[in-house]
């Protein structure tokens, strides 16, 4: 491998084509977490006004050259913690344990392998100007 001397690195335009990548596998997050089965419509209370799975989103940023996508629950983003880890429940004066079911985390771990891999072979272009 060759190595070249630069006076002024402003010189160089770099490329990086990873935003369809970014934005194709936190599309992927939320469609699982939409269907994951501890919280998806068969999951019971149907009743709901908006249903706690229907609420999960993509938020896109882009700030300096970078590009942030957040996936978030847009309705009901008090409940995302609560259910994840388990919360104790008060009914008439007794008190309840509501255990985890989680689905952040496993959806989480199962995206982050492809999302690695997809982003190690993303094309980037140098040249100098």
């Amino acid at each position: 491998m060759k190595t070249a001397k630069l006076d002024n690195v402003s010189d160089i335009k770099v490329t990086i084509q990873y935003k369809k990548i970014v934005r194709e596998y936190s599309k992927k997050a939320t469609n699982r977490l939409k269907t994951h089965p501890a919280v998806s419509p068969s999951s019971g209370r149907p009743n709901r006004a908006t249903p706690y799975w229907a609420g999960w989103e993509v938020s896109e940023k882009a700030r300096k050259g970078s590009l942030r996508d957040t996936v978030w629950n847009r309705t009901n983003w008090q409940l995302t913690h609560l259910l994840e880890n388990g919360h104790f429940i008060t009914n008439h004066n007794a008190l309840a344990w509501s255990p985890p079911k989680k689905h952040i985390k496993p959806t989480f771990e199962e995206v982050k392998p492809q999302f690695i891999k997809a982003m190690k072979n993303v094309k980037i272009d140098a040249e100098l100007v």
